[in-house]
């Protein structure tokens, strides 16, 4: 969050903090705020080429609502026709609608445009908060009049957002046991060194490590802790092909952005090349 911009925008509360919206239509209201007094997007989010983003505020949104996209817990069939993927759909054309959400940036473009203040807040992850942070301490930076991180505020409803984690392959059968041995001894060293994964804005995967002084000594983390315990994964365990299921929201959620496509055809097009693409995976 760009305080500075909020500030002029009048989104802060009595004791100079963010005023959180609590529903999609407080969201747009201040939204529109915003822009009236700024002349900028509240919202910056990469949307093409790099697509996670879309996907990610469509499974964070998805997730506050308590649906999914397998409601019947069928894996091998994905389910858009459901009043929470709508609603959630919904939200984010009314935001691009509104010119509330930046267009056709990828990852590096828009953090440069939060960095130049152009726009009130980017929607990204925790790996990012240092790197904002050294940006907003500099004396010609557009965030040297507050920088501040939230978790998305749960407008749909439940408090969640999604999450993800960084997977490590290890050596399974048929290895010998210098091989394992070294192998163990990585992830030994990759355990004890959770901290220092931790200093960018990672979350730690070691419970003890939320306790430690030295991760709440860290800027802000006070602020995205919660994320270990409302943090939901994009799609249910053993859903095949995540990724390529990310990439088929991220792209629908960016036809949605940047051409205005109609939210029925969103529903009908991502259902279908997502149950396409589960049919043809062995």
């Amino acid at each position: 969050i760009n305080m500075g911009m909020w500030r002029q925008a009048g989104l802060l509360d009595a004791t100079g903090q963010p005023r959180m919206p609590g529903n999609p239509q407080e969201m747009l209201a201040m939204a529109r705020q915003f822009r009236e007094r700024t002349g900028q997007p509240m919202f910056i989010q990469q949307t093409a080429p790099d697509i996670a983003g879309g996907a990610r505020t469509f499974y964070t949104l998805l997730h506050q609502t308590g649906g999914g996209l397998f409601p019947d817990g069928n894996l091998n069939r994905a389910n858009f026709r459901t009043p929470e993927v709508r609603n959630v759909l919904e939200v984010i054309r009314d935001l691009a609608a509104g010119n509330h959400l930046t267009r056709g940036l990828n990852l590096a473009a828009a953090n440069a445009a939060f960095i130049n203040g152009q726009g009130g807040t980017i929607l990204s992850g925790t790996w990012m908060i240092d790197s904002f942070l050294a940006s907003s301490q500099r004396p010609d930076s557009a965030l040297r009049d507050g920088y501040q991180v939230r978790i998305f505020p749960p407008v749909m409803g439940q408090p969640a957002t999604w999450a993800d984690s960084h997977s490590w392959v290890l050596p399974r059968g048929g290895t010998n046991a210098q091989t394992r041995r070294a192998a163990q001894s990585f992830m030994r060293f990759m355990w004890e060194h959770n901290g220092e994964w931790a200093r960018a804005g990672h979350l730690p995967a070691r419970q003890s490590l939320f306790a430690s002084a030295e991760f709440r000594a860290l800027p802000m983390r006070d602020q995205v802790t919660a994320v270990a315990e409302i943090g939901r994964p994009a799609l249910p365990p053993g859903t095949r092909r995540n990724f390529g299921i990310q990439d088929i929201i991220g792209e629908e959620v960016g036809a949605i952005v940047l051409a205005g496509k109609p939210v029925d055809d969103v529903i009908r097009d991502a259902e279908r090349r997502v149950n396409d693409l589960l049919a043809n995976t062995r």
